[in-house]
């Protein structure tokens, strides 16, 4: 007869607090996402508060203050990394991590908790300002974005409701609606349709008629061929060539054969070729539509500038999020309270030491941001210098090597994080690729690779396109070596045809 045991065994393991997973994911969010957060931190912790510009100006004025009294490492460093800080310096967050999860402290010490009774309100307050001088007007260089849009079954509906369906007839349309994929194609037979709502199947096409001509166009179609048909006859090119081709030579236009094209049709292969390319500008995923309409415009999370003198000026572009400090009237309100009720004095403390360690887990943050960009400037020092075509190979471990930062750290870092440049703005990963070998050992940034393909490409003469060997001899003669089937695997990741799809007659 077998029975329950209980056995007793160790390992070794780490188990993060809920503080520090929270450190972690304020490390990965966008300003924009931060901000958000921060938002809803405000509304729930009533403790916490945001202080005016006002009061940030006071208080940088005290803390530069005492830092000229104090150390100078603070200050060069702040220098350094241009950071919108006063007095605080990057060489004071220390970043420890296991194999497996990066962990951190501030100024190298653990959080406690705090007795907030005998708590000093200045201390709380964040060092941490906007990088203006007094004086100095605020100015608001990027447009606040409002995340919050409808989604592509909300804007389907939105029409449908002025159109005049039988309430029937509606129900059959949300069915339809609610059946569309990503890509917005009907997901759902007629058949299947008409079996669920004892209907005939042209009835349920008499519906999913009116579906394909709301916007988007061509929106729970069967397939692609009748997607773009739809489209074509919207802009009233219902006898055009373009019209031709769908509906009679699909399948031809599917093999790209221009030339039997031309000779069922009528016209010439230039005529054809010129046909496809329009049939090429309508939208094979009418599904994506409403989503890249909704996508917001790219706002950075860090700056990047050159300066007379040759150095680069990094700031973190962080005038959307709030600064945080704790409420003196809210604390000086519930002091007399926690000797009435000790339920108070455990709230109170709880919101407090939550406060405490949120706002410093956003100064580490901010540091450990201004360090891998700051890295990441100097390991690509001619790309900032000489423009993009400079790319270097880079590897997320070796700027955590040279910040003695944990790899997942610089990753959280890097990810959904943009920079702005002088060159344009860009995603932090995109300065991280791998490298080509070249005969003589050195590497080649695989981006830069793709970059003079494309260059090639661009420039090709169009009646007599370059061969994926041409591409090849022409980037030696460029001073980058690849093989010819590295070549094929760039052009199909940049969306390039190979030559013969690419020939125009």
């Amino acid at each position: 007869m077998s029975g329950f045991s209980l056995d007793a065994s160790l390992r070794l393991g780490q188990t993060l607090s809920p503080q520090m997973i929270q450190s972690l994911k304020l490390l990965q969010y966008s300003n924009l996402q931060l901000e958000q957060v921060l938002r809803k931190e405000l509304q729930e912790n009533p403790i916490l508060e945001e202080s005016l510009e006002s009061d940030e100006r006071e208080e940088e004025r005290t803390v530069d203050q005492s830092t000229d009294s104090g150390s100078d490492d603070s200050s060069d460093a702040a220098e350094d990394f241009q950071l919108p800080v006063s007095g605080v310096s990057a060489d004071k967050t220390v970043v420890s991590a296991s194999d497996d999860e990066p962990t951190a402290a501030v100024d190298g010490e653990k959080m406690k908790d705090v007795d907030w009774e005998d708590y000093e309100y200045d201390s709380f307050t964040p060092p941490v300002g906007r990088g203006s001088e007094e004086g100095e007007e605020k100015v608001d260089l990027y447009e606040r974005i409002n995340l919050s849009s409808e989604s592509l079954e909300e804007h389907l509906l939105s029409q449908l409701r002025e159109k005049r369906l039988t309430p029937k007839r509606f129900e059959i349309a949300e069915c339809i609606i609610g059946n569309i994929n990503e890509t917005g194609y009907i997901a759902i037979s007629t058949t299947e349709l008409a079996e669920k709502f004892k209907v005939t199947e042209s009835e349920i096409e008499e519906v999913r008629h009116i579906i394909l001509h709301l916007d988007p166009l061509g929106i729970a179609a069967k397939d692609l061929r009748e997607c773009l048909l739809v489209q074509v006859h919207a802009k009233g090119l219902s006898g055009s060539l373009m019209a031709k081709i769908i509906d009679k030579h699909y399948e031809l236009l599917k093999k790209y054969q221009l030339p039997e094209i031309a000779r069922q049709t009528g016209a010439t292969v230039a005529e054809v070729q010129t046909a496809i390319k329009e049939i090429g500008k309508l939208e094979p995923h009418p599904g994506t539509v409403v989503s890249e309409v909704r996508s917001v415009s790219i706002i950075p999370d860090l700056i990047v500038n050159k300066l007379n003198n040759g150095e680069f000026q990094i700031t973190l572009n962080d005038g959307y999020v709030p600064n945080l400090r704790v409420s003196k009237e809210y604390i000086g309100m519930l002091r007399k309270e926690t000797k009435k009720s000790s339920e108070v004095r455990k709230y109170v403390s709880e919101k407090l030491n939550a406060a405490n360690w949120l706002v410093r887990a956003i100064e580490q943050r901010k540091v450990t941001m201004i360090r891998v960009m700051t890295s990441i400037v100097n390991k690509q020092k001619d790309w900032f210098e000489k423009g993009p075509p400079n790319l270097k190979p880079l590897r997320l471990q070796e700027v955590a090597d040279d910040i003695s930062m944990h790899i997942s750290t610089v990753c959280r870092v890097s990810n959904d994080k943009y920079v702005q440049t002088p060159y344009g703005v860009y995603e932090l990963k995109q300065f991280f690729s791998s490298g080509v070998e070249q005969e003589d050992g050195t590497e080649v940034s695989t981006q830069r690779a793709r970059d003079l393909l494309k260059e090639l490409v661009d420039g090709e003469e169009k009646k007599k396109p370059l061969s994926d060997q041409q591409l090849v001899d022409l980037m030696k003669d460029k001073g980058i070596e690849v093989a010819r089937r590295t070549v094929s695997k760039y052009r199909e990741q940049l969306g390039i045809l190979p030559a013969r799809l690419r020939k125009e007659f």
